[in-house]
């Protein structure tokens, strides 16, 4: 009887799969906490000033602004909860900017400043409105 150990059979062990203790990457963030969040946020911003202007965003993006998982984001498309629509060969999910502050209040959930200025009437626009009548 053979093992799935046996070099003869041909078969890969699952544990021969892992990493070697010796190739694991150690998470930059164990080595200096300080530093590794310090590189977050310069990446973090970098991307939100990537985004700033755009008006059609990816559901990575929508993950970004919302702070939640690109996950949740597709599944909110997904189920239709969230519009927006396919695009290209690979058929890749595009949010517009209007679509994602109409299902943010929609939901309750918090505008982010970036998107605010969408379809959102100031003070002074209101009250304008009112002495129209």
């Amino acid at each position: 009887m053979t093992t799935a150990n046996d070099s003869d059979s041909g078969s890969v062990s699952p544990r021969s799969l892992l990493p070697s203790p010796s190739t694991t990457r150690v998470p930059a963030q164990s080595k200096d906490p300080v530093a590794w969040y310090q590189d977050f946020l310069e990446r973090h911003d970098r991307l939100i000033a990537r985004i700033e202007g755009k008006e059609v965003f990816s559901t990575a993006e929508v993950a970004l602004l919302v702070k939640v998982a690109p996950r949740t984001v597709n599944k909110w498309f997904d189920s239709g909860r969230l519009g927006g629509e396919r695009v290209g060969r690979s058929r890749r999910r595009q949010v517009s900017r209007a679509e994602l502050v109409r299902f943010l209040r929609e939901h309750g959930m918090p505008v982010p400043e970036l998107l605010g200025e969408v379809g959102q009437a100031t003070t002074n626009e209101r009250e304008d409105a009112d002495f129209d009548e």
